[in-house]
């Protein structure tokens, strides 16, 4: 069994060729689904449609857009933790069903990671969700704590079941060297050279020619440059007001 993504080879590995296209196929139309409902909670109605449009036409920018590969179902569970947390967060309480779906965020984020190792960034990148609550005055802290708590406890959960998994299976030490030394020493011999905060830019900014499996695009460098704008733009706002509206706060 190949241990690189193990929740992928668990969940997935004995499907037919055919079978997991047809999956992955319904992975992405879900992804799509809980995609316009995130953009549902920012934007109208009629614009979230437009913007799963242009999403769904991003498609040729990328290469095998439907290889039935581990990268589709960490992407779906990243966008289905996105929504689970912005809707636990926006309940702005202590109830069951706050701390619940912000438990059920942790769950799907632990699983993207397991499902394909680097997007396990994605959990410390959004927890930095609850630092903006907490300044957010029209949640109390103590919400805002309980909800963090609730996500941490998630993400552990399901970590502990995996490494069980691998323990009582004698796999652990296999899981260890394939997916992560083998990929540190993987991107060791792809780094590039230079300062920290020269590679930090030249990763976020990369040249279009430089991004494997896609085609050469500007969209590379303008994508994250929006994201960047939008971040501070909030932040800006929240020094200035102290308070969020649903829709900021989601975005």
């Amino acid at each position: 069994m190949c241990l690189e993504h193990p929740f992928y080879t668990l969940t997935m590995g004995n499907l037919s060729h055919s079978e997991r296209g047809i999956e992955a196929a319904i992975f992405l139309s879900l992804t799509s689904v809980f995609f316009y409902l995130i953009v549902r909670e920012i934007v109208p109605t009629f614009i979230a449609v437009l913007t799963i449009v242009l999403w769904i036409c991003l498609a040729p920018f990328f290469t095998q857009t439907f290889l039935p590969w581990s990268s589709i179902y960490a992407l779906f569970f990243s966008v289905l933790g996105a929504w689970l947390l912005i809707k636990g967060v926006n309940f702005g309480s202590l109830s069951f069903t706050s701390w619940g779906y912000c438990f059920a965020a942790g769950l799907c984020f632990a699983a993207s990671f397991w499902t394909r190792q680097p997007t396990g960034i994605l959990f410390p990148v959004m927890f930095m969700f609850f630092l903006f609550t907490y300044f957010d005055r029209s949640i109390s802290r103590r919400t805002t704590i309980v909800q963090s708590l609730s996500y941490v406890c998630g993400f552990l959960f399901f970590n502990v079941v995996m490494f069980s998994w691998l323990f009582i299976d004698d796999a652990l030490l296999d899981w260890w060297k394939q997916s992560i030394q083998g990929a540190s020493s993987f991107a060791g011999q792809e780094a590039e050279k230079g300062p920290i905060v020269q590679r930090a830019v030249r990763y976020l900014f990369p040249n279009p020619a430089q991004i494997h499996g896609g085609i050469e695009s500007n969209i590379w460098r303008g994508l994250p440059a929006v994201n960047i704008i939008f971040l501070f733009t909030l932040g800006v706002g929240l020094a200035r007001k102290r308070e969020q509206t649903v829709g900021s706060r989601s975005l």
